[in-house]
């Protein structure tokens, strides 16, 4: 019965690792780095199309923003980015640090 009871409580245990654990979305084509929802992004289609053909990757795979910059051979600027939805974040961040920027220039 103790043993039984071991078990189920290891079961248990190792379930409860697993689902904290968030299980990626999708991972980058070019470094294998996992993607969750809040590392989505998008960029205009003439620079999408620019980074698929240097990476040589297909059209619904993804690439991490470091490997983006890599293939570009530049960092990404924020008019890289489309208007869509999934990179208000990015425009949130972007805006908050060159406040940061200002503030420590004066």
């Amino acid at each position: 019965m103790l043993r039984a009871l071991v078990v189920s409580l290891g079961r248990v245990r190792h379930e409860l690792a697993r689902l904290r654990r968030p299980k990626p979305d999708r991972v980058c084509a070019t470094c294998g780095e996992p993607f969750y929802g809040f590392d989505l992004y998008m960029v205009s289609d003439a620079l999408w199309q620019d980074i698929r053909t240097r990476a040589g990757i297909e059209s619904d795979d993804v690439v991490c923003l470091h490997c983006a910059s890599l293939h570009l051979g530049r960092p990404l600027r924020l008019e890289d980015f489309s208007p869509a939805p999934v990179n208000r974040t990015i425009r949130v961040a972007w805006w908050f640090a060159m406040q940061a920027r200002e503030k420590n220039s004066e």
